[in-house]
C-alpha cells in the first residue's frame, strides 16, 4: 500500500496518541492547569511560532506550482498567529523575549532544519505540526473551565480544514516519492511528534 499521511498515524497510533492527550493538554483542557505554568508555556509557543515562518518559506520556494497556494496561506495563518500572541503575551504582561527552554531551543533548530530537507520530507513534517495541533486541541464537547477561549481559537474548525489539504498535498508528494525520501519522510514525521509530546509537557517539570 502506498505511504499516506493518515497512514502514519495509525501505525504509530500509540505515540500519537499519547502526544496529542498529554497531561499539559488535559490540563488546559479540563482547566487545572496552574496558571502559572500556562503563562510560561505561551511564550515558549511564541517561539515556537516564529521558528516556522522561515522553513516554510523555504518549502514553498521548492514547492509545486499545484502547492504554493495552500503554503502561501499557511504563511499567513502563521503571520496571524504572531500578531495574535503578540497582544496576548502585552495583555497578561509576559516577556516574548523571554530566553527559549532548552527543549524549545532544540526543537526550534529541528524545525529550521526541515526547510532544508527534501520537499516531501518538510512537507510531511508541517503537516505533522499543524495535525498534532488540530488534534489535541479539538473536543467533541463544547470547552469549558479557566482556558475556555484559548479552546475555541485552537479548536476552530478552519484550522482542521487547511490541515486536511495540507495532508492531501502531502499524500500527493509521498506518492511521487522515492522510496528513501518516504523514509526520511516518516522519521520526520516520528520527530515532529516526540518533539511535539516534550514541547507540550516540558514546562510541567
Amino acid at each position: 500500500m502506498p505511504m499516506t499521511v493518515h497512514g502514519l498515524i495509525r501505525k504509530h497510533r500509540p505515540v500519537w496518541n499519547l502526544t496529542v492527550r498529554n497531561p499539559f493538554v488535559s490540563g488546559v483542557h479540563d482547566g487545572t492547569l496552574q496558571h502559572e505554568l500556562f503563562d510560561a508555556w505561551l511564550v515558549q509557543a511564541r517561539h515556537l511560532l516564529d521558528g516556522h515562518f522561515a522553513p516554510v518559506c523555504r518549502l514553498l520556494a521548492s514547492a509545486p506550482r499545484r502547492d504554493r497556494p495552500l503554503l502561501l496561506e499557511g504563511l499567513e495563518i502563521i503571520q496571524a498567529e504572531l500578531d495574535w500572541y503578540r497582544g496576548l503575551l502585552a495583555e497578561r504582561g509576559l516577556d516574548p523575549s523571554a530566553p527559549l527552554h532548552p527543549i524549545m531551543l532544540t526543537m526550534k533548530n529541528q524545525v529550521g532544519a526541515l526547510g532544508f530537507e527534501p520537499y516531501v520530507v518538510g512537507l510531511v513534517a508541517f503537516w505533522t505540526q499543524g495535525r498534532t495541533y488540530v488534534d489535541a486541541w479539538t473536543r467533541k464537547r463544547e470547552p469549558r473551565g479557566a482556558y475556555r477561549a484559548f479552546l475555541r481559537r485552537w479548536g476552530d474548525p478552519r484550522a482542521g480544514v487547511w490541515v486536511q489539504r495540507l495532508g492531501r498535498a502531502a499524500d500527493r508528494a509521498l506518492a511521487d516519492a522515492t522510496p528513501h525520501e518516504r523514509m526520511a519522510a516518516e522519521e520526520a514525521f516520528l520527530r515532529v511528534v516526540h518533539d511535539k509530546l516534550s514541547y507540550w509537557v516540558m514546562t510541567l517539570g
